[in-house]
């Protein structure tokens, strides 16, 4: 197992104390696919973000306030190019309460609360579900959803509780 997937699977809770002596878990191989596209974004490094992300990627957004809340739908090109230009801290998204399920079919399905920094700030909160497909052997992910839920100013407490 890599110094990353373990160090990433502890910070999830998910390391077992026997996890570092045997082959890594399926968990283990899914959030190591799941924190590389999340360490693209906090290192700017858009190469990493590529590599996990399936030819066919959409993520689905809900955002907005109130009433005037709306879904976008951002496809793979889009979200590579939105992070492309990022410098190193500019996002850092932080996965809390992470569940990770995996059908024998080689789907895998990730949930968790989440919360966005931009530019070293809280920026958004809400919940996320990503689905990730075994590829060839490699986990890659598909889709995700968020309820991306704007702070302005507020606490995560205020606008995403627990």
């Amino acid at each position: 197992m890599s110094k990353f997937a373990y160090v990433a699977a502890i910070v999830l809770g998910v390391a077992s104390p026997g996890l570092a002596a045997s082959p890594p878990s399926e968990n283990a191989k899914v959030l190591a696919a799941v924190n590389d596209l999340l360490a693209s974004w906090r290192q700017a490094d858009n190469a990493k973000g590529e590599r996990v992300l399936h030819p066919d990627f959409r993520l689905t957004t809900f955002q907005g306030e109130g009433v005037g809340r709306k879904i976008y739908v951002v496809d793979r090109a889009g979200l590579l190019n939105a992070s492309k230009d990022l410098k190193p801290g500019d996002w850092d998204d932080h996965l809390k309460d992470v569940v990770v399920r995996i059908g024998r079919n080689g789907l895998a399905i990730v949930t968790a609360r989440y919360l966005f920094n931009a530019d070293g700030k809280p920026s958004h909160c809400g919940l996320v579900a990503m689905q990730l497909y075994k590829d060839g052997g490699t986990w890659r992910i598909i889709s995700f959803a968020d309820t991306h839920n704007n702070l302005n100013g507020k606490t995560e407490a205020e606008i995403c509780p627990s």
